[in-house]
Formats: C-alpha cells, sequence, structure tokens
C-alpha cells in the first residue's frame, strides 16, 4: 500500500510541475493535447469540463472513456475517447495549439 501511495504521489508532482511522469504500475502516462470533436459543451466527460488549451496527462482508455488527469482541479478527468482527438504535447508546459479547422 505503502508502494502505491508513493507512486501515486510521484506521478501527482510530475503533473504539478507539467515534466514526464514515472510509469504507474505498468501505465507509462504521457502528455497529450486533447481536442474535442464535438463543442465541449457537449462532452460526456466526468470529474469536470475540458479545457483544450492545456495538455493533460493520459493514462490510457478504459471503458470507451479517455483517462486525464487534470492539472488545474489535481485530479482525475474522463473524456468519451469517441469525443476528442489526443495529439502528443510537444512541451507539456506550453498551451495547447488550436487544433485546425
Amino acid at each position: 500500500m505503502e508502494e502505491l501511495g508513493r507512486a501515486v504521489e510521484a506521478t501527482k508532482a510530475a503533473a504539478r510541475q507539467r515534466r514526464e511522469a514515472p510509469s504507474y504500475f505498468g501505465v507509462e502516462p504521457e502528455w497529450m493535447c486533447v481536442q474535442p470533436t464535438v463543442r465541449v459543451a457537449e462532452l460526456n466527460a466526468e470529474g469536470g469540463l475540458l479545457d483544450p488549451a492545456g495538455p493533460y496527462l493520459f493514462f490510457g482508455v478504459a471503458d470507451g472513456m479517455a483517462l486525464l488527469w487534470s492539472t488545474d482541479t489535481d485530479a482525475p478527468l474522463k473524456e468519451p475517447a469517441d469525443e476528442v482527438r489526443l495529439v502528443p504535447a510537444e512541451e507539456p508546459a506550453r498551451a495547447c495549439p488550436s487544433p485546425p479547422g
């Protein structure tokens, strides 16, 4: 249990500092820009509202949901994988570029 707590805290610290996050029990989190393919207000999200301007730590997809960590709320955010486009963030400390279109 102690190891789990350390892993969680290390991942949260990396997110707050916007740096590469350590692997998390076999999961390799990576920084992603999350571009909605529907209007933000129409996203069927869990855990808050998506801000496409900032990168999120991405942990993978489970049950059709993209599992993200929000540095704004310091909490998990789940977005429907079929309602967002995930683009690797070039630099996690910088804003994400606006999607084309």
